[in-house]
């Protein structure tokens, strides 16, 4: 016998732990998935709510077939071409008010190489939403890189750079908090 109440607060702490990681998907989590989840567990008999894990499985496949379908987004960097790698990096594009706001909490990767910039999510987010979700995925050739602004925002935390670039005719800006921003700013130059 499955003890769907145990199963249904796994589904629900996966997918808060799963909600950390971007700020609006958090805020879908808490408007729209717990309530449905807190009403199938107060008004069914539970079996309802374990719709969600298949639910769940499909949308990780489909966007990760879709990611696989698509190829390489950039061209693939070998380890000893990296200068500067950084891990659970948070940041966020200024593409527009939705991507301001949303953005990553530590869940970027930032690598510096001689000829680009890579910001992209970890491996599991990457795979879980669909590409181009909160525009977080950049590779920048370090010929497009307009200006970088290195700034101080706070005495507590990591550290903010704001990196300025062209492509395709488009000024794009991201923002990103980093704990090491003297190695970066020392691996562009």
């Amino acid at each position: 016998m499955i003890d769907t109440q145990r199963v249904i607060y796994i589904i629900y702490n996966f997918f808060f732990l799963l909600g950390t990681f971007s700020r609006l998907f958090l805020l879908f989590m808490v408007f729209i998935f717990f309530p449905l989840l807190t009403f199938f567990l107060l008004f069914g008999d539970g079996v309802a709510a374990l719709w969600f894990i298949p639910w769940c499985i499909a949308w990780c496949v489909f966007f990760a077939w879709r990611r696989w379908k698509r190829g390489a987004v950039y061209p693939p960097i070998l380890e000893w071409q990296v200068r500067f790698l950084e891990r659970y990096v948070s940041g966020c594009s200024h593409k527009n008010g939705y991507t301001r706001a949303g953005g990553a909490v530590s869940t970027l990767i930032v690598k510096v190489t001689a000829d680009a910039v890579l910001v992209e999510p970890i491996a599991p987010i990457k795979w879980v939403l669909p590409y181009g979700f909160d525009d977080l995925e950049h590779f920048i050739p370090r010929k497009n890189i307009k200006k970088i602004v290195p700034t101080s925002q706070s005495w507590w935390g990591p550290e903010r750079v704001v990196i300025e670039s062209v492509a395709d005719g488009q000024t794009k800006v991201i923002e990103l908090f980093l704990r090491k921003r003297r190695q970066f700013l020392a691996a562009l130059t």
